[in-house]
């Protein structure tokens, strides 16, 4: 219980002889291999990428909402 984040650290899946060569030999110290990535890019995308990405968003959006207006009767094309 004294490393939750690591799957490896869970005695379910692991065989016995594992097990007391885990208990034998402890390893003491904290995993360093995560690094955190700090340099704010949003899905990874640069920015003219997102913004093209966000461009599409919007004109979806506005689609629907104008299909949806026509379906419901709340908005009527003039040329009906």
């Amino acid at each position: 219980m004294d490393n939750l984040q690591d799957p490896d650290s869970s005695q379910f899946f692991q065989d016995e002889d594992e097990i007391k060569n885990n208990i034998e030999n402890p390893v003491v110290g904290f995993n360093t291999d995560i690094k955190i990535n700090n340099n704010r890019k949003f899905l990874g995308l640069k920015p003219q990428q997102l913004f093209i990405l966000l461009v599409m968003l919007l004109l979806v959006v506005c689609l629907l909402g104008a299909m949806f207006l026509l379906v419901t009767g709340k908005m009527v094309p003039s040329f009906l």
